[in-house]
């Protein structure tokens, strides 16, 4: 649309004001926020020392410890409902648990293995080149 006449050496320098320009405002915007942090950093931990509680300087005199106080002997409690009481409902629970869990079968920690499946699918898959026991897939390319 519109046509300037422009030279090379006018845009030459056109580019060069222009990464001065973008060089220093570059640096001026760090360091502003250089100082900005650093002044932050003062004033908080001016702050804080300002919180903390002042130790006193003066030396404290320290009173001679004071006697161990006395054992208390504690009386076991008496208890109120009787241990033949005690005891039986004890041995409900027990029987009551007994009959619960019997009635379950008691499931093995970790499923038996049969080997003979195990080495199969451990052969089949070691070599994907060469499967012996998986006939259709030796004609097939695996693609993934």
């Amino acid at each position: 649309m519109f046509k300037f006449n422009v030279t090379r050496a006018q845009e030459l320098e056109a580019g060069t004001v222009l990464a001065v320009l973008g060089f220093t405002m570059t640096f001026t915007i760090l360091i502003i926020l250089t100082l900005s942090i650093k002044a932050m950093s003062i004033v908080v931990s001016k702050y804080v020392s300002s919180r903390e509680r002042k130790r006193p300087r003066e030396a404290v005199e320290v009173e001679a410890a004071p006697a161990p106080p006395k054992p208390v002997e504690v009386k076991p409690p008496t208890p109120t409902i009787p241990v033949e009481a005690i005891a039986a409902a004890i041995t409900g629970v027990r029987l009551y648990l007994e009959e619960k869990m019997g009635l379950r079968k008691p499931s093995p920690k970790y499923k038996p293995v049969n080997y003979w499946v195990l080495s199969w699918r451990i052969d089949s898959t070691m070599n994907l080149n060469e499967l012996d026991y998986t006939r259709w897939n030796k004609s097939r390319r695996i693609r993934w």
